[in-house]
Protein backbone atom coordinates (compact mmCIF):
# COMPACT_ATOMS: atom_id res chain seq x y z
CA UNK A 1 0.00 0.00 0.00
CA UNK A 2 1.60 4.00 -1.02
CA UNK A 3 2.06 6.42 1.87
CA UNK A 4 -0.97 8.40 0.47
CA UNK A 5 -3.18 5.40 0.45
CA UNK A 6 -6.21 4.75 3.15
CA UNK A 7 -5.23 3.27 6.34
CA UNK A 8 -8.20 3.00 8.07
CA UNK A 9 -9.56 0.46 4.94
CA UNK A 10 -7.62 -2.17 6.74
CA UNK A 11 -9.44 -3.04 10.03
CA UNK A 12 -8.15 -2.34 13.91
CA UNK A 13 -8.61 -5.47 15.53
CA UNK A 14 -8.23 -4.04 19.25
CA UNK A 15 -9.46 -0.34 18.26
CA UNK A 16 -8.87 0.50 22.55
CA UNK A 17 -5.12 1.00 21.55
CA UNK A 18 -6.14 3.34 18.55
CA UNK A 19 -8.25 5.48 21.59
CA UNK A 20 -5.60 5.27 23.64
CA UNK A 21 -3.32 6.71 21.25
CA UNK A 22 -5.57 9.35 20.16
CA UNK A 23 -5.63 10.65 23.65
CA UNK A 24 -2.13 10.36 24.88
CA UNK A 25 -1.31 12.38 21.46
CA UNK A 26 -3.68 15.24 22.17
CA UNK A 27 -2.14 15.59 25.46
CA UNK A 28 0.46 18.03 24.67
CA UNK A 29 -1.68 19.81 21.97
CA UNK A 30 -4.72 20.37 23.93
CA UNK A 31 -2.51 21.79 26.99
CA UNK A 32 -0.36 23.64 24.43
CA UNK A 33 -3.10 25.54 22.45
CA UNK A 34 -4.55 26.35 26.21
CA UNK A 35 -1.78 28.14 27.03
CA UNK A 36 -1.16 29.80 24.01
CA UNK A 37 -4.95 31.12 23.82
CA UNK A 38 -5.16 31.96 27.66
CA UNK A 39 -1.98 33.28 28.35
CA UNK A 40 -0.07 34.46 25.28
CA UNK A 41 -3.11 35.63 23.08
CA UNK A 42 -4.51 37.91 25.98
CA UNK A 43 -1.10 39.36 26.36
CA UNK A 44 0.09 39.81 22.72
CA UNK A 45 1.06 43.91 22.78
CA UNK A 46 0.57 44.13 26.05
CA UNK A 47 2.98 46.01 27.89
CA UNK A 48 4.93 43.22 29.82
CA UNK A 49 4.62 41.11 27.21
CA UNK A 50 5.69 42.57 23.70
CA UNK A 51 7.76 39.34 22.63
CA UNK A 52 5.12 36.93 23.74
CA UNK A 53 4.48 36.34 19.80
CA UNK A 54 8.10 34.03 19.49
CA UNK A 55 6.91 32.23 22.65
CA UNK A 56 3.75 31.32 20.71
CA UNK A 57 5.54 29.90 17.35
CA UNK A 58 8.20 28.27 19.52
CA UNK A 59 5.16 26.37 21.20
CA UNK A 60 3.65 25.80 18.02
CA UNK A 61 6.48 24.35 16.58
CA UNK A 62 7.67 21.68 19.63
CA UNK A 63 3.84 20.47 19.15
CA UNK A 64 3.59 20.18 15.34
CA UNK A 65 4.40 16.46 14.84
CA UNK A 66 1.93 15.87 17.46
CA UNK A 67 -0.37 17.99 15.43
CA UNK A 68 0.61 15.84 12.44
CA UNK A 69 0.56 12.55 14.44
CA UNK A 70 -3.58 13.73 14.99
CA UNK A 71 -4.42 14.64 11.59
CA UNK A 72 -3.67 11.13 10.80
CA UNK A 73 -5.16 9.34 13.33
CA UNK A 74 -8.75 11.13 13.18
CA UNK A 75 -7.98 11.28 9.20
CA UNK A 76 -7.92 8.03 7.16
CA UNK A 77 -4.20 7.72 6.85
CA UNK A 78 -3.53 5.83 10.34
CA UNK A 79 -0.52 4.38 9.69
CA UNK A 80 1.44 8.06 9.03
CA UNK A 81 -0.30 9.40 11.93
CA UNK A 82 1.44 6.44 13.82
CA UNK A 83 4.83 6.83 12.41
CA UNK A 84 4.52 10.73 13.26
CA UNK A 85 3.66 9.93 16.79
CA UNK A 86 6.54 7.23 17.55
CA UNK A 87 9.37 9.55 16.28
CA UNK A 88 8.14 12.52 18.12
CA UNK A 89 7.20 9.99 21.22
CA UNK A 90 10.61 8.79 21.18
CA UNK A 91 12.49 12.42 20.63
CA UNK A 92 10.46 14.43 23.15
CA UNK A 93 10.80 11.46 25.35
CA UNK A 94 14.80 11.20 25.56
CA UNK A 95 14.76 14.72 26.11
CA UNK A 96 11.97 14.95 28.71
CA UNK A 97 14.75 12.03 30.81
CA UNK A 98 17.23 13.67 30.12
CA UNK A 99 15.71 16.94 31.64
CA UNK A 100 14.41 14.92 34.65
CA UNK A 101 17.94 13.61 35.55
CA UNK A 102 19.49 17.21 35.26
CA UNK A 103 16.53 18.63 37.55
CA UNK A 104 16.72 15.80 39.79
CA UNK A 105 20.12 18.18 41.55
CA UNK A 106 17.73 20.52 42.73
CA UNK A 107 15.26 18.21 44.20
CA UNK A 108 17.72 18.75 47.05
CA UNK A 109 17.40 22.56 47.11
CA UNK A 110 13.55 22.48 47.25
CA UNK A 111 13.00 22.89 43.60
CA UNK A 112 10.84 20.06 42.61
CA UNK A 113 8.60 21.61 40.13
CA UNK A 114 11.12 21.15 37.03
CA UNK A 115 11.39 17.29 38.00
CA UNK A 116 7.28 16.94 38.17
CA UNK A 117 7.20 18.73 34.67
CA UNK A 118 9.95 16.70 33.14
CA UNK A 119 8.77 13.60 35.17
CA UNK A 120 5.11 13.59 33.51
CA UNK A 121 6.48 14.84 30.28
CA UNK A 122 8.86 11.90 30.11
CA UNK A 123 5.95 9.50 31.00
CA UNK A 124 3.15 10.67 28.96
CA UNK A 125 5.82 10.70 25.84
CA UNK A 126 6.75 6.90 26.91
CA UNK A 127 2.91 5.65 27.24
CA UNK A 128 2.61 7.88 23.41
CA UNK A 129 5.70 5.29 21.90
CA UNK A 130 3.95 2.37 23.94
CA UNK A 131 0.93 2.65 22.98
CA UNK A 132 1.71 3.82 19.42
CA UNK A 133 4.14 0.60 18.53
CA UNK A 134 0.97 -1.70 20.37
CA UNK A 135 -1.44 -0.45 17.61
CA UNK A 136 0.69 -0.87 14.50
CA UNK A 137 1.50 -4.01 15.22
CA UNK A 138 -1.89 -4.77 15.06
CA UNK A 139 -2.11 -3.84 12.03
CA UNK A 140 -1.65 -6.00 8.67
CA UNK A 141 2.14 -5.24 7.31
CA UNK A 142 2.78 -3.69 4.16
CA UNK A 143 5.69 -3.31 1.94
CA UNK A 144 5.66 0.83 2.66
CA UNK A 145 5.79 0.53 6.13
CA UNK A 146 9.69 0.94 6.57
CA UNK A 147 9.93 3.54 4.38
CA UNK A 148 6.63 5.21 6.37
CA UNK A 149 8.74 5.30 9.57
CA UNK A 150 11.73 5.96 8.22
CA UNK A 151 10.88 9.25 6.27
CA UNK A 152 9.67 10.76 9.25
CA UNK A 153 12.66 9.89 11.10
CA UNK A 154 14.55 11.83 8.36
CA UNK A 155 12.15 15.03 8.78
CA UNK A 156 12.98 15.04 12.60
CA UNK A 157 16.88 16.52 11.72
CA UNK A 158 14.95 19.75 10.09
CA UNK A 159 12.44 19.61 12.57
CA UNK A 160 15.06 19.96 15.33
CA UNK A 161 17.23 22.59 13.86
CA UNK A 162 14.03 24.52 13.45
CA UNK A 163 13.55 23.83 17.24
CA UNK A 164 17.00 24.99 18.05
CA UNK A 165 16.51 28.52 15.96
CA UNK A 166 13.01 28.94 17.75
CA UNK A 167 14.38 28.22 20.96
CA UNK A 168 17.46 30.70 20.62
CA UNK A 169 15.29 33.33 19.04
CA UNK A 170 12.92 33.25 22.08
CA UNK A 171 15.59 33.25 24.49
CA UNK A 172 17.06 36.89 23.01
CA UNK A 173 13.64 38.30 22.05
CA UNK A 174 11.85 38.02 25.36
CA UNK A 175 14.47 39.46 28.15
CA UNK A 176 14.68 42.19 25.55
CA UNK A 177 12.16 44.23 26.79
CA UNK A 178 12.92 43.64 30.11
CA UNK A 179 16.46 45.01 30.22
CA UNK A 180 15.83 47.94 28.14
CA UNK A 181 13.32 49.30 30.43
CA UNK A 182 15.42 48.47 33.20
CA UNK A 183 18.41 50.28 32.07
CA UNK A 184 16.57 52.90 31.11
CA UNK A 185 15.09 53.20 34.74
CA UNK A 186 18.42 52.68 36.51
CA UNK A 187 19.59 55.84 34.39
CA UNK A 188 16.95 57.74 35.62
CA UNK A 189 16.82 56.86 39.31
CA UNK A 190 21.11 57.82 38.81
CA UNK A 191 19.59 61.21 37.34
CA UNK A 192 17.59 62.00 39.57
CA UNK A 193 20.04 61.52 42.85
CA UNK A 194 22.61 63.34 41.11
CA UNK A 195 19.87 66.10 41.11
CA UNK A 196 19.12 65.68 44.43
CA UNK A 197 22.91 66.23 45.51
CA UNK A 198 22.93 69.84 43.74
CA UNK A 199 20.04 70.47 45.06
CA UNK A 200 21.23 70.12 48.41
CA UNK A 201 24.50 71.61 47.30
CA UNK A 202 22.69 75.03 45.71
CA UNK A 203 19.95 75.79 48.50
CA UNK A 204 21.36 74.49 51.38
CA UNK A 205 17.79 73.50 53.10
CA UNK A 206 18.38 69.68 52.42
CA UNK A 207 16.63 67.59 49.62
CA UNK A 208 13.67 69.13 47.72
CA UNK A 209 10.52 68.44 48.58
CA UNK A 210 9.01 67.12 45.45
CA UNK A 211 10.46 65.66 41.90
CA UNK A 212 8.24 68.95 40.40
CA UNK A 213 11.00 71.32 42.87
CA UNK A 214 13.50 69.72 40.71
CA UNK A 215 11.91 70.21 37.63
CA UNK A 216 12.18 73.36 35.16
CA UNK A 217 10.78 76.87 36.05
CA UNK A 218 8.06 78.22 33.98
CA UNK A 219 8.32 80.35 30.95
CA UNK A 220 10.96 83.43 31.76
CA UNK A 221 11.29 82.53 35.07
CA UNK A 222 14.87 81.94 37.07
CA UNK A 223 15.79 78.41 38.84
CA UNK A 224 14.65 78.58 42.15
CA UNK A 225 13.95 76.32 45.24
CA UNK A 226 10.37 75.23 44.20
CA UNK A 227 11.46 74.86 40.34
CA UNK A 228 15.41 74.20 40.11
CA UNK A 229 15.84 73.08 36.31
CA UNK A 230 17.83 70.20 37.35
CA UNK A 231 15.28 67.50 35.74
CA UNK A 232 12.98 67.61 32.56
CA UNK A 233 9.13 67.55 32.47
CA UNK A 234 9.41 63.74 32.34
CA UNK A 235 11.43 62.78 35.35
CA UNK A 236 10.11 65.81 37.13
CA UNK A 237 6.86 64.19 36.59
CA UNK A 238 7.81 60.42 37.83
CA UNK A 239 7.66 59.42 34.47
CA UNK A 240 9.83 56.65 32.98
CA UNK A 241 10.21 54.20 30.72
CA UNK A 242 7.15 52.12 31.24
CA UNK A 243 7.89 52.44 35.05
CA UNK A 244 6.56 55.18 37.67
CA UNK A 245 8.97 56.78 39.78
CA UNK A 246 7.94 57.59 43.64
CA UNK A 247 10.22 60.43 45.31
CA UNK A 248 9.38 60.41 48.97
CA UNK A 249 10.78 62.75 50.94
CA UNK A 250 11.66 62.43 54.54
CA UNK A 251 10.46 64.54 57.61
CA UNK A 252 11.78 68.49 58.28
CA UNK A 253 13.82 69.22 61.05
CA UNK A 254 12.99 71.93 62.82
CA UNK A 255 15.07 74.31 60.57
CA UNK A 256 12.44 72.75 57.76
CA UNK A 257 15.53 71.13 56.32
CA UNK A 258 14.93 67.70 54.55
CA UNK A 259 17.75 65.31 55.51
CA UNK A 260 16.33 62.20 53.98
CA UNK A 261 14.30 61.04 51.22
CA UNK A 262 13.60 57.49 49.22
CA UNK A 263 12.78 56.91 45.49
CA UNK A 264 10.98 53.92 44.28
CA UNK A 265 10.60 52.69 40.57
CA UNK A 266 7.62 50.47 40.41
CA UNK A 267 6.37 48.73 36.68
CA UNK A 268 3.49 50.83 34.96
CA UNK A 269 1.65 47.47 34.66
CA UNK A 270 1.06 45.34 37.81
CA UNK A 271 1.19 42.60 35.82
CA UNK A 272 5.10 43.00 35.17
CA UNK A 273 5.41 40.68 38.29
CA UNK A 274 8.79 39.44 35.99
CA UNK A 275 10.21 42.77 35.61
CA UNK A 276 12.58 44.13 38.68
CA UNK A 277 11.67 47.05 40.87
CA UNK A 278 14.51 49.33 42.29
CA UNK A 279 14.48 51.38 45.26
CA UNK A 280 17.34 54.14 46.66
CA UNK A 281 17.72 57.00 48.95
CA UNK A 282 19.96 59.93 50.42
CA UNK A 283 22.91 57.15 49.51
CA UNK A 284 22.49 57.00 46.04
CA UNK A 285 22.63 53.04 46.34
CA UNK A 286 20.11 51.46 44.32
CA UNK A 287 18.29 48.28 45.43
CA UNK A 288 16.19 45.60 43.58
CA UNK A 289 13.50 43.14 44.20
CA UNK A 290 11.30 41.04 42.22
CA UNK A 291 7.85 40.22 42.43
CA UNK A 292 4.92 42.33 43.52
CA UNK A 293 6.70 43.55 47.16
CA UNK A 294 8.12 47.00 47.60
CA UNK A 295 11.38 47.69 47.36
CA UNK A 296 13.55 48.85 50.26
CA UNK A 297 16.63 49.61 51.71
CA UNK A 298 16.77 46.18 53.16
CA UNK A 299 17.33 44.48 49.47
CA UNK A 300 20.54 44.11 47.60
CA UNK A 301 21.99 46.24 45.63
CA UNK A 302 22.28 46.10 41.96
CA UNK A 303 25.90 45.08 40.80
Amino acid sequence: MEEGANDLAVPVPDSRWLRRTRVIVLVPVGFTLFYILAFCVPRFGSTCYDDTWPLAIFLLILILPYMLSAKGLWGRKLKKGLAWAIVAGTFWGAIACLALVVSMAFVADGEIMPAIISGSLALTQIALVVSAVKLYRLLEREDGDRWLFGKRALLLLPYVLSVVVAAVSVLGSLPSKVMKNEVSVIGAMRTITTAEAAYQETYRKGYSSSLAALGPPSAGSSPSGSAAALLDDRLASGASTDYILTYTPGAATVGAEILTYTLTAIPANSRCTNWRRFFTDQTGIIRWTRGKGAPTAQDPPIE
